[in-house]
């Protein structure tokens, strides 16, 4: 630092002794404060020149070639590191996009080729937050459910219809001949007197033309009535006066339409289960119909000695509970009633079972209002 006298007064160090010109106060000072910035004649320093305190102090700093370097250097790699540090971010912030999208796309894509393949079983897990991505999972998910139900409906279906072909055509080895027979024999025991054989002939008869009957699968309930009253005047002639039945169905519903063996199985297994337990007395079964908003219910009543509650419960539970199995053996049993009746109506219809200890059981057929012509059979 030098006066106006181009005296210098304070210096840092000794070196560079000639490189500091003399300072000179200018004869009006600069309204603005200047700097003069220039290489020496040896261009290994960098002089900066400038005008403090109104002109009257002049400052001079140099700046040694070396130093630029190192400053230089210094600077560049700051650079290289925030270029580097900002290169790092962008990768790491890439990882996370694509975790958050490409994965989610690259998972359904792989799902979708697994449904392809037949694997409707496959499930997408969709993230907790909503968003397309997870939206489309969701959708995904119902579209692969919706599929798998409605085949293993499909399945159930042929699985049934198969086996009980299956199964008529193991018991059918010529239906005509043994209804023929029947007639035979029956109008045998007509020429003899025996009228009773006859009419046991003619109901057994009458049940197999029924039974064997290959058209459509659904009839109706006056069919169904006809079929249940060949199966109890063979039941009463074998049990004589240990059952009696009373009907009580409304005119208008004798037409409505209904699948095939609904009624009689559920007779039957009132007949063998209630008939073993109770040795006396008189099973009375009562069958009523009526309309119920768009519904039909056909309700059988018996006076048996009831269902023990737990034993109720368990029944209730595996006619809801969803089967695979197909028809095992020749007997129908309840819940293959109720599963057939809802595969073809649908979940609201099947059976509703209930029961009181000491007082009897009551079975409900919940089947469409929908009339249907007479001649299926």
């Amino acid at each position: 630092m030098q006066n106006t006298f181009g005296e210098t007064f304070y210096r840092t160090n000794q070196d560079y002794p000639d490189e500091v010109q003399p300072y000179a106060r200018p004869d009006e000072p600069p309204i603005e404060r200047t700097r003069e910035l220039h290489f020496s004649k040896s261009k290994d320093l960098l002089v900066n020149q400038s005008k403090l305190d109104h002109a009257n102090i002049g400052l001079t700093i140099l700046y040694p070639a070396t130093e630029l370097a190192q400053n230089r250097k210094n600077t560049m790699f700051i650079i290289i590191g925030a270029v580097a540090f900002v290169i790092f971010i962008v990768a790491v912030c890439s990882m996370l996009v694509q975790k958050s999208i490409t994965r989610p796309i690259q998972l359904l894509g792989k799902a979708m080729k697994s449904v392809r393949g037949g694997d409707f079983h496959v499930t997408l897990e969709p993230r907790r937050y909503r968003d397309d991505l997870s939206e489309l999972m969701r959708n995904f998910n119902f579209m692969t459910d919706k599929i798998r139900e409605l085949i293993e409906t499909e399945y159930q279906m042929q699985l049934r219809n198969k086996e009980a072909q299956i199964l008529t055509l193991q018991m059918q080895i010529n239906p005509h001949f043994l209804y023929n027979t029947l007639q035979t024999i029956g109008g045998k025991a007509v020429l003899i007197g025996e009228y009773d054989i006859h009419e046991m002939c003619r109901a057994l008869a009458d049940m197999f033309r029924y039974s064997f009957y290959e058209g459509n699968m659904e009839s109706t309930i006056t069919q169904e009535l006809a079929h249940v009253n060949n199966y109890l005047y063979i039941q009463q002639l074998r049990f004589e006066e240990s059952i009696s039945t009373e009907f009580e169905i409304e005119p208008d519903l004798m037409d409505v339409s209904i699948i095939r063996f609904v009624m009689q199985p559920i007779i039957e297994n009132v007949v063998v289960h209630v008939l073993d337990k109770q040795s006396e007395g008189q099973l009375r079964i009562r069958l009523a119909a009526y309309r119920q908003d768009e519904s039909v219910i056909v309700e059988l009543r018996d006076n048996g000695s009831g269902i023990e509650p737990d034993k109720l419960s368990a029944l209730q539970r595996n006619l809801e509970k969803r089967s695979l199995e197909v028809l095992s053996g020749v007997s129908i049993g309840l819940k293959n009633v109720h599963e057939r009746i809802r595969l073809v109506y649908g979940e609201p219809y099947g059976l509703e079972l209930d029961s009181q200890l000491g007082k009897g059981t009551t079975i409900r057929i919940r089947i469409p209002y929908k009339k249907r012509g007479m001649n299926d059979v």
